[in-house]
Parts: structure tokens; C-alpha cells; sequence
């Protein structure tokens, strides 16, 4: 029962232009991120300040350090892959409450909990693979196309963005990215409406891209270190430079960050993640229509 729910969500989802055509838009925002650069740098060789566009734009390991993080967060997580994450829950979700899918599937006998754990994997599975491969992609092109370390041969950049990708992923946009899925999914079975949810989590989006960036120095610097659902400094500063060969002890003290830190980071988010879906859960158990 669970494989069939699962594999008819994904067959709803792909079969959506709207799916496809978000899935593009995250995509598309990848590459013109690409597109405008990301550091610059005083050349004293050349007297002027040489942008990452410049063929003779070399990038220094601090820069290194912070390119996963700028791809991944401001150039993936901030917007583009929450409103694809918002569409496709909600694309799910109008199935339910609009083409009485629900009704079909519960006629067949099959429990709230497999039918809720069955839409949740299937947006989990399409959302993490998208949020993944934007991520490479960005990272990917800027190394191969603008600049990688001199300090490191080619292959050397290759396996170890990979590997710091991997691990910065699995922690911070994928975490982001199951609490959007599931407060979307949350919100759609509170008021049993696949339209509320689309405006409620646009709102919450809206909110927080506005909090990040526009009122970034009015909000208390307790939101951005550890409950930035998308961007939590905490985290992240301890993400960039863990396991560097010289100076990690020294960086999270300057930065004034920790393991318990990050952890906490990363649970606040998970367990709104873990909140939403039970509470989806237990209305689909007592769903009638």
C-alpha cells in the first residue's frame, strides 16, 4: 500500500507542467546566480579590484570556504527551491481536496498512516533530488568555469567540494527543505484547502527571505544564529570550516560557535519538520471527506 501511494505521487507530480516548469525556474535561478559572480578581489599586480568575471580572478581559500555556503543558501535556499518545495506539496494537496483523491484511497482500505507517509516520501524524494542537484550544479560551474583554489590540482577541488557539498547539503538545505514540505502539508490539512496552504507557506517564504536580507540588522542576531529556518549562522559557520587541516579549533572560536550548536541548529528545524507531520497525520487519521 505504501509503495502504491508513493509511486502515484510521483506519477501526479510528473505528470505537471506546473512541476516541471517550477523545477526549471530553480534551475534557471541557479545559473543566472552563476551568471553575476560572487567575490572580487584588489589585485596589487594589476592595481584595481578585479571581479570573479575577470579570467585573471584567482580565488583564495577563504572565498573557497564560503562558496558552498553562498551557492547552497543564497543562491539555492533562499527563495527558488522554498517556491518550488511550496508547488509541488501543493500540488499534491489539491489532489486530496480537489480531485477526491483521498476518497479513492481510503474506499481501498488504505491507513492514514501509510497514505500521509507515502505523500510525504514521494515530495521528499523529488525535493531533495532538486535541492541536490542545484547545489552541485552551481557549486560545480563556478570551480570549473570562474575559479578554483590554485592551493588544490583540479581533481582535489573536485572530490573534496564534493565531499563538503554531501555534508553541507544533508545538514542545512535538506533540513529546510523537509520543513517546508511539511508545514506546506501541515497547513493543507489543517484547513483541508490545497489554496490556503499555497498563500500561508508564499507568506511564510516572503517572510523569511525579508528577514534574511531587507531587515537583516532589526531582527535580534538570536533568530539569524540559531532559528533561521533557511540560514542559521550557528550551523553554517561550523559547516565551512569543519575539518580543515589548519586552524578548525580556532575558526569556531572566532566565530564563535560549537558541535552543540549546530546540533541545536539543525534539531530546531528537524523538529518543526517532525511536529508538522504528525499533526498532518493525526488529521488525515480523522478526516472524514
Amino acid at each position: 500500500m505504501f509503495s502504491s501511494v508513493y509511486k502515484t505521487t510521483l506519477k501526479n507530480l510528473f505528470r505537471s507542467l506546473i512541476f516541471w516548469l517550477a523545477a526549471a525556474f530553480v534551475i534557471g535561478v541557479t545559473v543566472y546566480e552563476f551568471s553575476k559572480g560572487h567575490y572580487s578581489q584588489y589585485s596589487y599586480t594589476f592595481n584595481e579590484m578585479i571581479l570573479d568575471t575577470d579570467p585573471r580572478f584567482v580565488l583564495a581559500m577563504n572565498q573557497y570556504r564560503n562558496l558552498i555556503g553562498n551557492v547552497c543558501i543564497s543562491d539555492v535556499m533562499y527563495y527558488a527551491m522554498p517556491i518550488f518545495t511550496v508547488i509541488s506539496t501543493v500540488l499534491v494537496l489539491n489532489r486530496d481536496y480537489g480531485d477526491q483523491f483521498f476518497e479513492i484511497e481510503k474506499a481501498s482500505g488504505v491507513k492514514a498512516i501509510t497514505y500521509t507517509g507515502g505523500r510525504l516520501a514521494a515530495l521528499v524524494t523529488v525535493n531533495f533530488a532538486l535541492a541536490a542537484i542545484a547545489c552541485f550544479l552551481g557549486t560545480h560551474m563556478y570551480l570549473l568555469f570562474r575559479a578554483s583554489p590554485v592551493e588544490m590540482t583540479g581533481w582535489e577541488v573536485f572530490l573534496d567540494s564534493s565531499k563538503r557539498l554531501i555534508r553541507f547539503i544533508t545538514f542545512m538545505p535538506f533540513p529546510t527543505t523537509l520543513f517546508y514540505i511539511t508545514f506546506t502539508y501541515f497547513l493543507g490539512s489543517i484547513f483541508n484547502s490545497g489554496l490556503i496552504s499555497a498563500i500561508g507557506s508564499m507568506a511564510y517564504v516572503i517572510a523569511t527571505y525579508v528577514c534574511g536580507f531587507q531587515l537583516r540588522f532589526r531582527i535580534p542576531d538570536i533568530y539569524h544564529d540559531y532559528f533561521s529556518i533557511n540560514n542559521a549562522s550557528k550551523i553554517r559557520d561550523y559547516l565551512k570550516y569543519f575539518k580543515w587541516e589548519n586552524g578548525f579549533e580556532n575558526y569556531i572560536k572566532r566565530y564563535e560557535t560549537s558541535f552543540k550548536d549546530a546540533a541545536l541548529c539543525f534539531s530546531f528545524v528537524v523538529g518543526l519538520a517532525v511536529i508538522c507531520s504528525v499533526i498532518s497525520y493525526i488529521r488525515v487519521r480523522k478526516r472524514s471527506v
